[in-house]
């Protein structure tokens, strides 16, 4: 038995610390499988690199910047999270060989915001990219009043196609301009 392949795909990953997480997990569990760092610089790149998991070289792969909303669109399949989001952190073969994406971030901000048991008032989300995407989507499941959204510049993309989701801000949600330097 081979072991199973992981990795992150983004740009750049050298200084991530991921493969030390996840095979430091691995070694614990008893697992045998293997998480490599695979800097994708660009849109073709991503797709060969996705090819290996619909191929079963690879089980699936964490997505970060700036591949969250890209990685998305090469999916079959989508978590309620990823499609209400509109970006993935995980694409993964399913058993009958589709591709899945998922959005982990949000569940775990969720989680977060739950321990902390901090009062449900504002929260302010900087940044427009998927991680924001997730925190904003995490607060108001958490239940905050208001959420507000601060980016140097928004992005409205569907990266599922026509009508599956909406970019606009959702409803709660309060974009407001980055400061002007």
């Amino acid at each position: 038995m081979r072991a199973a392949r992981l990795a992150l795909y983004g740009h750049p990953v050298a200084h991530s610390l991921s493969s030390c997480m996840f095979e430091a997990a691995f070694e614990a569990s008893g697992r045998d499988a293997v998480y490599e760092l695979v800097d994708v610089d660009d849109a073709a790149a991503l797709g060969r690199e996705v090819a290996r998991i619909r191929e079963g070289e690879r089980l699936g792969a964490n997505l970060t910047l700036p591949h969250k909303r890209a990685g998305l669109a090469l999916a079959d399949v989508f978590g309620d999270e990823a499609r209400e989001v509109g970006a993935a952190n995980l694409l993964r073969r399913e058993l009958d060989g589709r591709l899945r994406a998922d959005n982990t971030d949000v569940l775990a901000l969720h989680a977060e915001l739950d321990r902390l048991g901090a009062a449900r008032g504002v929260a302010l989300v900087l940044g427009a990219g998927g991680g924001a995407l997730a925190a904003v989507a995490a607060a108001r499941r958490a239940g905050f009043a208001q959420v507000w959204q601060a980016a140097r510049r928004f992005i409205d993309v569907d990266p599922l196609g026509a009508g599956l989701l909406s970019r606009e801000p959702a409803s709660g949600v309060r974009r407001i301009p980055w400061p002007a330097a």
